[in-house]
């Protein structure tokens, strides 16, 4: 994945939870679950500056 789909992908997702939150909830395990695979997209995305 380039960096810019990545950063496309990010935005996306950011957007997607924002709504998962609204639906369901901050502890919902939908939400969690959304929220790690966030957190590694990020993480991916940092280490691609680097």
């Amino acid at each position: 994945m380039t960096k810019k789909d990545l950063q496309k992908k990010i935005e996306i997702m950011r957007e997607e939870l924002h709504d998962l939150i609204d639906i369901y909830g901050i502890d919902n395990d939908t939400v969690l679950d959304y929220s790690q695979e966030l957190d590694k997209l990020l993480y991916e995305f940092q280490k691609s500056e680097e």
